[in-house]
């Protein structure tokens, strides 16, 4: 009788521990996924118009995910430079994350105007 019930326990709090994990895990990915949602409305915006207004050193935060902020830099890339264009690197970072490496990279190939 005894063993019945420390099985069944160790069974219900390996069930609960799983159950928090995939919670956790859900709610991480449906941060990323609103992450990748306002960025993909704010390149949508910078391509609006006849020339793309993409910046090419700036950082900020990301309107419509909390916590998310973004920066661009220059990609130094030679084959780029041989087409007149330059590599700009749009990363997304996650500011409550412990971690400093993005949670999104987009590289974006950009003609420069002579």
């Amino acid at each position: 009788m005894l063993a019945g019930l420390v099985v069944l326990g160790t069974l219900l709090v390996s069930v609960a521990i799983a159950r928090a994990r995939f919670v956790h895990q859900a709610a991480d990915a449906e941060r990323r996924l609103s992450a990748t949602r306002a960025t993909s409305a704010m390149l949508a915006t910078w391509f609006t118009g006849p020339t793309p207004a993409v910046p090419l050193a700036a950082e900020g935060a990301l309107d419509g995910a909390a916590n998310f902020t973004w920066q661009t830099h220059v990609m130094p890339k030679r084959p780029a430079a041989e087409l007149t264009a330059v590599i700009v690197r749009l990363d997304v970072f996650d500011r409550s994350a412990p971690s400093s490496t993005p949670v999104l990279s987009v590289d974006l190939l950009m003609h420069k105007n002579p």
